[in-house]
């Protein structure tokens, strides 16, 4: 994969690695 592939899809894996995060936490809180 090229650096310029990396960083195009980085974003929304970013995103959606939070929301990811985000949610674990509130079912741990649970």
């Amino acid at each position: 994969m090229r650096r310029m592939d990396v960083q195009n899809l980085s974003s929304p894996l970013r995103s959606a690695n939070k929301i990811l995060e985000t949610s674990i936490n509130l079912i741990r809180c649970d």
